[in-house]
C-alpha cells in the first residue's frame, strides 16, 4: 500500500499564517503568540511546559516586547530564575535581544532578589 498520492490527483495542503519571527530568529507558536500580544498591565500570566519547550526564551521575547512596543524602562524589567546558570542566560538574552548594555542586571534569582529586600 502506497502512502503517496496517486499521480493523477493533486494535493494542497493549506496552512496558516507563519508566525512572526523576532530578530533573533525564533518563531513563537500559537499559544507563545497569544502571550506576546498581551498588552502592559493584562495581569499575570502562566506559562508551564516541559524543559526545552521554550518559556525561558517566550519571557525573554515578551520582556523584550515590553520594553520595545509599550515603552517599558529596560530597568524596570526583572527576570526571575531558579539558578544562577539560569539567570545568567536570561540576561545574556535579554540584553543580546535588545542589542543595548543595561545599568542593572534584569536577571535575578529568586534568592538573590529577595535578600535585597530585606
Amino acid at each position: 500500500m502506497s502512502t503517496e498520492p496517486a499521480r493523477d490527483q493533486s494535493a494542497l495542503r493549506l496552512l496558516p499564517p507563519a508566525p512572526r519571527a523576532s530578530a533573533s530568529g525564533w518563531r513563537p507558536s500559537p499559544d507563545q503568540e497569544s502571550v506576546l500580544e498581551l498588552r502592559q498591565g493584562a495581569g499575570p500570566v502562566l506559562v508551564w511546559g516541559a524543559p526545552g519547550t521554550g518559556k525561558s526564551r517566550l519571557l525573554i521575547e515578551a520582556a523584550a516586547v515590553r520594553v520595545e512596543r509599550d515603552g517599558v524602562d529596560p530597568a524596570r524589567v526583572l527576570l526571575l530564575a531558579p539558578s544562577r546558570a539560569a539567570s545568567a542566560r536570561l540576561r545574556d538574552g535579554f540584553t543580546g535581544r535588545l542589542a543595548r548594555s543595561l545599568s542593572a542586571p534584569p536577571a535575578r534569582t529568586w534568592q538573590s532578589y529577595a535578600f535585597d529586600l530585606t
